[in-house]
């Protein structure tokens, strides 16, 4: 039976409390028969705009010399060293500079973090428990100046 050849609703009445199948299955989310109790309204895909999904993300502006954009502020609170060498594109003469990059892999016994400084062509890696506990170890020994960067191949 379709939804348009539905019997009226026993339950229109005042007071009325009358078992109906129809207002059963619409409370159960299984049809949506008019003028029945709990019929919900038709589902409304959201409108995205297609030139919303298209739209490259930008990156930050480049600053001037000796000012830094961030795009995570709470991230350069936490980690100001990492964030630093990660967002700052200036070198201190004005000239531009490659941003380190950082990339984490899971192993068995917790987190291995590797920043790449691709300027001087040299690594740094660093293992943790968890992924916090890997971003404080390196932080750590950046602001410290005791982290040991390997070279690595540039082809």
């Amino acid at each position: 039976m379709d939804r348009s050849s539905a019997p009226s609703c026993p339950n229109r009445s005042p007071g009325a409390c009358v078992w109906c199948p129809y207002c059963y299955t619409n409370l159960r989310m299984r049809s949506r028969h008019r003028g029945h109790r709990h019929c919900p309204p038709a589902p409304r895909k959201p409108f995205v705009a297609w030139g919303d999904l298209m739209e490259r993300r930008k990156p930050p502006a480049a600053g001037k010399r000796g000012e830094v954009s961030f795009p995570d502020k709470t991230f350069a609170k936490e980690y100001p060293v990492l964030a630093v060498g990660m967002c700052d594109g200036i070198w201190s003469d004005g000239k531009p500079r490659e941003v380190w990059t950082f990339s984490v892999r899971m192993k068995d016994q917790g987190v291995l973090v590797t920043v790449t400084d691709k300027n001087y062509g040299e690594c740094l890696y660093t293992e943790g428990e968890d992924l916090l506990d890997a971003l404080a170890k390196v932080e750590e020994c950046l602001a410290q100046g005791t982290a040991s960067w390997r070279r690595f191949n540039r082809k």
